[in-house]
Order: structure tokens, then sequence, then C-alpha cells
């Protein structure tokens, strides 16, 4: 659990960055949107990155969030994270809540840039898959990054399960957690006194 200390920086938080994929729409993605709605209800401002356009994005302007969508090719990464950095730096926005890999990889690389602090949300195991040798090593690598960077970043863990708290121990040994079912009440809590 956090010490009032450790909290006291989301606390006096008055913008926020999200962080995500927004390839898909199921239930990270509802979670964000109930994120966004939540904070702006507590009078957060928050900025949204995105790397595709999709249903996720579509959703966030129904609700009056316009997002910034990033460059998705790797090729364009170091220039995507400074762009992001440059982002934050004039918005002076000093926590960035990633969700998935490559949300916190590209943060970490931004965060050359641009000091900040990343909470990161742990949403679920790495799903079995089936289909192609190269695309099993590809999942495998992007989890082997995904872990990496949230420990050079010594981001802040959250998981939605107390399963996963113990499932990711050894991979995030060290690092702050916390354990807040989904529901945006809860989250809250650790950006709003």
């Amino acid at each position: 659990m956090f010490t009032e200390t450790e909290v006291a920086p989301l606390l006096n938080c008055r913008c926020i960055a999200i962080c995500s994929v927004g390839e898909l729409f199921g239930g990270v993605e509802r979670h964000i949107i109930g994120l966004l709605k939540g904070l702006r209800g507590h009078g957060i401002d928050t900025l949204l990155f995105l790397f595709y356009d999709h249903e996720l994005a579509a959703q966030a302007r129904s609700h009056g969030f316009e997002p910034i969508i990033l460059p998705r090719y790797n090729s364009y990464f170091l220039s995507t994270a400074r762009y992001m950095a440059q982002v934050l730096q004039q918005r002076q926005i000093r926590i960035v809540h990633v969700h998935g890999y490559k949300a916190t990889v590209f943060s970490l690389l931004a965060r050359y840039w641009y000091s900040f602090s990343i909470l990161k949300t742990e949403h679920g195991l790495l799903e079995p898959m089936v289909g192609r040798p190269v695309q099993k090593m590809y999942n495998y690598l992007y989890r082997f990054l995904d872990i990496l960077a949230t420990r050079k970043a010594n981001a802040i863990v959250c998981y939605v399960t107390e399963e996963l708290q113990t499932h990711y121990r050894g991979a995030y040994h060290g690092l702050q957690s916390i354990t807040i079912p989904n529901g945006i009440a809860s989250i809250c809590l650790l950006y709003t006194s």
C-alpha cells in the first residue's frame, strides 16, 4: 500500500495524460473512457495519446475528449517519443498513465526529453497465441520490452486483480504497486484527495 508521501504527487495533479494503443475496443478501452470521464468529473484535465484513430478515438471524441494520434509505425519511434515529450512539456503534465507495452515503451523514451512519472495499469496476462511461431516470438518480445520499460521507468504498477499482482510479483519486484479493481470511483482516488 502507498504512504501519504508516495501518493502526494498524484493528489496534487490537475492534468494527466493517458496513453494506449487504441487499435481495438474492449474492456481496456472501456476502462479508459470511464477513467477519462471520471477524472473530468473530479476536475482533472486529461490528454489522451493513441496510436490508432479507431473506435476508442471515436468514443473519446463523442464524450468531448480530442485524442492525439501518434504515428504507429516503429520506424518513427524516436520522433514520436520526442513529440510526445514536447506535448507533455507544453502542458506541464507530470504523470502519464499507460496501458499496454507500446504505450509503456514510448512513454519511457519520451522521458529522455521531459521528466514525468509513469503509472501503468496491468490489465491481464499474456494470452496464449495460436498460429505462426514468429508471431508467438514477437508477443514474448513485446512482453519482455514491456517489463523492461516498466522497470527502467520505475513505474508505479496498478493491477486490476490480486491474482495479477501475484503473477507479476517477480517481474515487477521492488516497484511500487497497488491493486485497484476495475471501476472509476476507485482509480480516481489515486488522482484526487
